[in-house]
């Protein structure tokens, strides 16, 4: 427990023994007990797990063509090999992601098992794993949602995992570490499957797409100030590399249109940072097995590919450096809690030691 923690706790049991009228904690407009100790960046974070195993290759390096236009700017463009298996979608908002943005295009899965719940471990508890998880066990480092809300004093409206429901998935909302636990959890919720088509997608609509309408509910009705979801639909690779790469261009539509909504919800335009991050890549020799178009697929085995992936922090341009791109080598998978905690102002709060990332300071005004 931190030094913080303990001087407000002495302070409350202070108050009551000497019988002080005020016997019920305040609650604050945000849906807060107390205010973290630290200065806030912003107040509102969206992280979005663009998750399944997605490789630099196609996402960054654009080997197939531009199949992120939303995120990275520029028109659609795909390789004639796999432009019949990639479907048209509406109009993306003018201004890419980028443009708001600062990217990490080196970023990378340092080490660590090379499974999607590990991916997502790294990212949510800000440590990896070295052994492949086991899907009936909460983690045992304490979350991204945890952290939040015990050191802002939150409550759980204010922090929400948007996911599918397989697997291991949905205990990622608290750990089973004794000092935080279920008393701290997130809220879960997961697409019906039922969306209603906000974006005139028609029969193009997929998993992602419901997982992304789904979080942009939970925008409109809560504005919280700590939202995860994961996407999933890249991890078809390992047998449809077309569909993955179509895959990847929906997810991209999803997300730019998932910023766009962000910055017209009122509370939540101009005061929120949004980060955007595979879980792991894949690797750079592609499997035998080959989809309608002779694409191979790819599978996720730990070669030096499938651990490099990128990061992309968007914001308003008073918090994020807009339009930046760092090529070197920079940043990993346990940075992303540590600078959550810094966006949103309990980063001192939590002992010292207890996460081995740091700061990605490099995105910040």
């Amino acid at each position: 427990m931190s030094n913080t923690i303990q001087r407000r706790s002495f302070l409350k049991k202070a108050a009551l023994a000497t019988g002080a009228s005020i016997t019920l904690p305040y609650i604050l407009p945000s849906g807060r007990l107390f205010a973290a100790s630290g200065q806030r960046i912003a107040n509102h974070v969206v992280l979005c797990l663009f998750a399944g195993g997605v490789r630099n290759v196609e996402a960054i390096g654009q080997d197939c063509g531009n199949l992120l236009p939303g995120l990275m700017g520029g028109a659609l463009g795909v390789d004639p090999a796999i432009a019949s298996g990639i479907e048209l979608l509406p109009a993306l908002p003018e201004n890419s992601v980028l443009s708001h943005a600062t990217l990490f295009k080196n970023f990378r899965y340092k080490q660590g098992y090379l499974g999607h719940f590990n991916g997502h471990l790294a990212a949510l508890t800000g440590h990896y794993s070295q052994e492949s998880v086991n899907s009936t066990q909460k983690p045992l480092q304490p979350t991204l949602f945890e952290l939040y809300r015990k050191h802002s004093g939150s409550a759980r409206k204010n922090a929400w995992w948007v996911s599918n429901s397989l697997g291991v998935y949905p205990a990622l909302g608290c750990s089973s570490n004794t000092a935080y636990g279920v008393d701290y959890q997130a809220e879960f919720t997961r697409p019906s499957g039922n969306e209603t088509d906000n974006w005139g997608l028609g029969t193009a609509m997929n998993s992602d797409i419901q997982t992304v309408l789904k979080a942009r509910s939970v925008i409109e009705e809560y504005q919280p100030e700590l939202l995860v979801l994961n996407l999933q639909g890249a991890d078809i690779c390992h047998s449809n590399f077309t569909q993955y790469c179509n895959n990847l261009h929906k997810a991209d539509f999803a997300i730019s249109k998932l910023w766009e909504s962000i910055q017209n919800t009122p509370g939540m335009a101009n005061n929120t940072i949004m980060i955007v991050a595979p879980e792991h890549g894949r690797d750079l020799r592609k499997n035998e097995i080959a989809d309608q178009f002779g694409q191979l697929g790819i599978d996720h085995s730990g070669d030096k590919t499938s651990r490099e992936i990128f990061c992309m922090i968007a914001g308003s341009p008073n918090k994020v450096i807009q339009n930046q791109i760092i090529s070197a080598t920079s940043g990993e998978s346990i940075d992303i809690l540590p600078t959550i905690a810094h966006i949103l102002g309990f980063a001192d709060d939590i002992s010292a030691g207890m996460l081995p990332g740091r700061v990605l300071e490099e995105a910040f005004v």
